[in-house]
């Protein structure tokens, strides 16, 4: 069992994008003690499985003093989790630019991944059905994984 279903498309083949999340309300879902996640409930609009999706993002800097990746530039990329993939695909992820001093580097843009559950039960097993009060369903701050970044008035 697994929060997540590590795809971005329908059990039909429906491949979810951006545009499906615009004009949605947000949800958020809490599994146990890790921090909330925020999404919004997608509703294939194919087949009508509904999902509950999310966007994971990350970034990486490849520094100058990482030569050996700055090699694999063309060849492979490593975008986090030990995943590993041909630097051919869509969204490349990665720039190679040139410093104020001449020197090449290679510079991350940054990714985000499409991610689903299904809604009722915000994971990997379930049937992908409308419900008023799915699992995990989470709508108070969690005290222990909330980085607060509120500054004190002056």
């Amino acid at each position: 069992m697994s929060r997540n279903l590590c795809q971005d498309n329908c059990d039909c083949g429906y491949v979810f994008g951006l545009k499906d999340f615009i004009g949605k309300p947000v949800e958020f879902r809490k599994y146990y003690d890790y921090a909330p996640k925020m999404g919004t409930k997608l509703i294939c609009p194919e087949c009508g499985i509904v999902y509950f999706g999310y966007i994971r993002d990350g970034y990486d800097y490849w520094g100058r003093e990482q030569s050996d990746r700055k090699k694999a530039f063309l060849d492979e990329i490593d975008y986090g989790n030990g995943h590993i993939h041909t630097n051919r695909e869509k969204g490349k992820f990665v720039k190679q630019s040139t410093n104020h001093l001449g020197e090449t580097y290679v510079e991350s843009l940054g990714f985000y991944q499409i991610d689903l559950s299904y809604y009722e039960s915000y994971n990997d097993e379930g049937e992908g059905i409308e419900t008023e009060k799915p699992a995990f369903i989470c709508t108070e701050d969690d005290e222990r994984t909330r980085w607060y970044q509120t500054r004190d008035a002056l």
